[in-house]
């Protein structure tokens, strides 16, 4: 099989084609089933690169969604884009990078739970569900109630799935630039994460099995543009790199230890 593979010429050796190469020499059932699941594994890692890089793509041209309705009821007053504003700034421009969207709905007693599923050509697919009793303000009878509660969801998940935000119509240049430039940082980070994705692999594993040398010699493996990238909140930015214990553990005692021992023996 060995020599077979160093015929192959300008191709990357899948486990496809070590599998076309197996059933070509007759190889038994165990070491075939190894080689399918290998298969299965290597194009579940590349359905979800390629969603990580459309999504970045998606990000570099995200429409900008400005708030186009406003509700006042009881001496409330807000404003808010609508669902067929959302919906038709947002779908176009994911269909351009192979992206679709679709909702799910269930319900569970008086809980409505809506899902938001982003799903790449390639299938892999990433979801953000949102949960919510019927919505009673403003008089709605019970059908209309379940209806504006599912409607808020669906506008919401959406949102948060795409990683965008509404920006009020009454905002001057300042909020919209702000919003702008929140996207761009956002797609910095989704470049940055498939730019980094084995040495961010490296550093999640090192830190759960307390190796701080080994995370922190991962770390500075990735270039300082892209740590800037990279280190940011997981609560203000769609799918970040680390999670908040992760993120914490940049800033303990052990990491900071790490870090100094990393330098020293650099420098001698």
């Amino acid at each position: 099989m060995k020599n077979e593979l160093k015929t192959i010429e300008n191709n990357i050796v899948t486990p496809m084609t070590m599998l076309q190469i197996a059933v070509n020499k007759d190889a038994n059932m165990e070491q075939l089933s190894k080689l399918m699941d290998m298969q299965e594994r290597y194009e579940a890692n590349e359905a979800k690169k390629a969603y990580m890089l459309a999504m970045s793509e998606f990000k570099s041209h995200a429409p900008v969604i400005v708030a186009d309705k406003e509700v006042a009821y009881s001496g409330t007053a807000y404003n808010h884009a609508s669902n067929s504003n959302v919906t038709g700034a947002i779908i176009p421009v994911l269909a351009e990078y192979d992206l679709v969207h679709k909702w799910e709905q269930s319900q569970d007693g008086n809980l409505i739970t809506v899902t938001c599923v982003i799903t790449h050509k390639l299938g892999y697919s990433e979801s953000v569900p949102m949960t919510s009793s019927p919505d009673t303000t403003g008089s709605k009878n019970p059908i209309q109630a379940v209806a504006s509660a599912i409607t808020y969801m669906q506008r919401y998940t959406l949102l948060a799935a795409t990683g965008l935000a509404v920006a009020d119509k009454n905002d001057d240049d300042g909020g919209v630039q702000a919003q702008a430039e929140h996207q761009l940082r956002q797609v910095g980070l989704y470049q940055a994460v498939i730019d980094n994705y084995e040495s961010i692999q490296a550093i999640k594993v090192a830190m759960e099995a307390e190796a701080w040398d080994e995370a922190y010699a991962a770390w500075i493996e990735v270039s300082e543009d892209d740590r800037h990238k990279l280190w940011l909140a997981p609560t203000k930015y769609d799918r970040a790199a680390f999670t908040t214990k992760e993120v914490s553990n940049f800033k303990s005692n052990e990491w900071t230890q790490a870090r100094h021992s990393y330098h020293e023996t650099e420098g001698e």
